[in-house]
């Protein structure tokens, strides 16, 4: 337990020292560029990943495009977005879908859709089509996307599942703004935190993050997304590796 809050005091203690800068970015975004603004997202994400005390093996960065994208990736853990954006190195946002909390905490709301996330309300349905036209939005103005389709850590979807099935409602960010999608999969973090709360156990493990060759064939037409979703999770499901730990 004392780990975690360890870590949250290390974010925490970088953003208060940020903080006038960080407001600017949220006030005045079109002042800033996209690289500026992303710098102290993944400064927080290098640090919680750096006090977390986890080794982290980072695999196919060859796979990564010089522009935006959609990053498709598996939720083994609450901790994921820490160790991805910590992986990936030029601006990406997140796709924040059902977690209504991150929306009311000042200047951190603000602050993330500066950066380029964008929020999903799964309970209306109008609020989600906002949401993903905004995500389309924010990849045609140079920002990649982080999805995880499956709307939930996958432990608690399907405990018996190595990655859960992916929905495709994130996925037509992809189709709409003709960008590739990135297949990423991520080993280990299942081992590192469990909890579905933000307080928890935090415990060291290797960590492996697999980034995939990129998928294209929706530019072309002729895929639904139902094959989609199907194919990425088969793709990503295929690099995921459950005997990661030491």
């Amino acid at each position: 337990m004392f780990r975690i809050l360890w870590v949250y005091f290390q974010a925490f203690f970088y953003i208060l020292c940020h903080l006038p800068t960080i407001r600017k970015h949220s006030k005045y975004p079109e002042r800033y560029s996209n690289r500026e603004r992303f710098q102290h997202v993944k400064a927080v994400a290098l640090r919680v990943v750096r006090w977390s005390g986890c080794p982290v093996e980072v695999i196919g960065k060859e796979h990564l495009l010089d522009e935006p994208v959609l990053f498709v990736a598996n939720h083994a853990s609450m901790i994921d977005p820490y160790f991805l954006s910590a992986a990936i190195n030029y601006p990406t946002g997140a796709v924040i879908a059902g977690d209504e909390g991150y929306e009311k905490i000042p200047i951190i709301s603000s602050w993330l859709q500066a950066t380029g996330s964008i929020y999903v309300d799964r309970e209306n349905p109008r609020r989600a089509l906002e949401g993903i036209h905004q995500g389309i939005k924010n990849i045609q103005e140079g920002w990649s996307l982080i999805l995880f389709p499956e709307g939930e850590i996958t432990r608690y979807v399907d405990p018996t599942a190595k990655v859960a099935p992916f929905q495709t409602g994130g996925l037509k960010i992809a189709i709409k703004a003709k960008v590739p999608i990135v297949p990423i999969a991520i080993s280990g973090t299942h081992r590192v935190y469990k909890r579905r709360s933000i307080i928890g156990p935090l415990r060291k493990n290797p960590v492996k993050i697999t980034i995939l060759p990129p998928y294209t064939k929706h530019l072309d037409a002729g895929v639904t997304a139902k094959d989609m979703a199907e194919e990425l999770r088969e793709i990503v499901m295929a690099h995921v590796d459950h005997e990661v730990h030491h």
